[in-house]
């Protein structure tokens, strides 16, 4: 009975509540750039088609178009693209076809203004994480450390290859430029505080995965928890440094849905969460091996009772400070994780008593049903949440 009631909560959860929260060796060069063979594999099955006629008569016509336009407009195209291909639902890593595409609006922003420092910055974005190309950032981190996305691909390297000062320092100038809000490093903090010592918490972009790094880094929380970035993986370094940890990981190239299920059922012997910033596709696919346990999706090929963890958690562990107004989009991942405390509560659940007994501080506040009406109308959501 708990087993159906979970799977169709989580189920009724994922329909409803659309608002959950869910990122050349020589640039300069005037051709599009080959991607290194050796260094990445192909990523799609038309690797090794020759291209069509019109698909060669389309490239020409953006090449001409790309040629008439200003840098600007280019730059503009390159990030639509790049935001577009990297924030696919279904997929971390770029197809050969599009990182050619992106090469190609590389190459135009380089004959239009060749010391543009964008220009860099792009290089070593299409290569995901491909360590080999920091130096790119280095020609310009200096005098642009307050760009907010490329200071994030920094503190991406200094994780992939544990540069832990410098890492650090990175953070805290993340939190500095203010470029994520108080309420993010809060939901942050409660996120890593939800998973045991010792486990690993998978999230999904930049601003999840760099507010919980501080936490851990620099108010050395949870040391014990390994954060790993879904977008990580496409770097072969960090790939390794994973299996040196004793982590398996998938032999697929294509960082995908498939290539998670696959890489936490190689690891069901440990402690796996999953953030709820991930996109849905990814949670839908592990859906019967997902509890809830605080503000993440814990998996497990075992049935779990977490109705204790989870009342401790709200009871002595978590800060909560995000529903103190309820006003930011990221109260609305503390629902699973309220409605999972409603049912312990309930009554009718064989663990209520010990709920009864450790919630009087919730009762203080105005009980969870109270918190669930106040989230679904500061947010907005359809009032069938409510149930």
């Amino acid at each position: 009975m708990i087993l159906v009631f979970r799977f169709l909560f989580l189920w009724s959860l994922f329909l409803l509540s659309g608002k959950l929260v869910a990122q050349v060796n020589n640039p300069y060069n005037n051709n599009v750039e080959p991607i290194p063979k050796g260094r990445e594999e192909q990523l799609d099955s038309t690797k090794n088609k020759a291209p069509s006629f019109s698909e060669k008569s389309k490239r020409d016509t953006q090449n001409r178009a790309y040629e008439a336009a200003s840098y600007q407009t280019v730059q503009q195209q390159y990030e639509t693209s790049y935001d577009t291909y990297t924030m696919n639902p279904n997929r971390k890593s770029m197809t050969e076809e599009e990182k050619q595409e992106l090469y190609v609006l590389l190459n135009q922003m380089s004959k239009l203004e060749p010391e543009n420092w964008l220009n860099l910055l792009a290089y070593y974005q299409i290569g995901q994480h491909d360590i080999s190309r920091f130096a790119a950032l280095e020609k310009v981190e200096a005098q642009k450390s307050k760009d907010r996305d490329l200071l994030n691909q920094v503190i991406s390297y200094n994780a992939i290859t544990s540069n832990e000062n410098r890492l650090r320092e990175d953070l805290v100038q993340l939190k500095n430029a203010g470029f994520y809000s108080t309420e993010v490093f809060h939901y942050a903090e409660d996120v890593l505080l939800s998973c045991g010592e010792n486990s690993l918490l998978i999230t999904h972009g930049f601003e999840d995965t760099h507010t919980a790094l501080y936490v851990q880094k620099v108010m050395r929380k949870k040391s014990g928890v390994e954060i790993i970035d879904l977008d990580w993986f496409n770097s072969s370094f960090y790939r390794n440094v994973l299996k040196r940890k004793g982590y398996r990981v998938p032999n697929s190239t294509m960082v995908d849905v498939a290539f998670l299920q696959e890489f936490c059922v190689l690891n069901a012997d440990k402690e796996i969460h999953l953030g709820l910033t991930l996109a849905k596709p990814y949670l839908n696919a592990l859906l019967p091996n997902l509890y809830v346990q605080g503000l993440t999706f814990r998996f497990s090929v075992l049935t779990l009772e977490l109705s204790v963890v989870n009342q401790q958690l709200w009871d002595a562990t978590l800060t909560k400070k995000v529903l103190e107004t309820c006003k930011h989009s990221l109260s609305v991942n503390y629902l699973p994780f309220l409605y999972q405390l409603r049912q312990y509560n309930s009554g009718n659940h064989k663990f209520s008593s010990y709920s009864k007994k450790k919630s009087s501080s919730s009762e203080e506040e105005g009980g969870y049903d109270q918190i669930i009406q106040r989230i679904i109308k500061e947010q907005n959501l359809p009032s069938s949440l409510k149930k």
